[in-house]
């Protein structure tokens, strides 16, 4: 999803779309996002090496950050709930 479409206070689905280990345990599992933190802007990001903006991220209810592109739209089709 892009950052203009992520509403506070609505619920997404979150997506481990980097396999980073300490988010794996919260695949594919709703979470409703509590707090938008802006990314912060580097004023001397013009030397070739440096990172301009860091990216605005979300808290979400589950107890981790997410990137707007870890948030996918929540339908009635995307989440099974889990058989075991």
């Amino acid at each position: 999803m892009k950052n203009h479409e992520i509403i506070i206070g609505e619920k997404y689905l979150f997506v481990n779309n980097g396999n980073i280990l300490h988010k794996k345990e919260f695949h594919n599992k709703e979470a409703i996002v509590l707090k938008r933190i802006k990314g912060k802007v580097n004023k001397s990001a013009f030397h070739r090496s440096q990172r301009g903006k860091k990216p605005d991220k979300y808290w979400l209810d589950i107890g981790c950050y997410a990137n707007a592109s870890n948030l996918k739209q929540l339908t009635p089709t995307t989440h099974e709930p889990d058989t075991i």
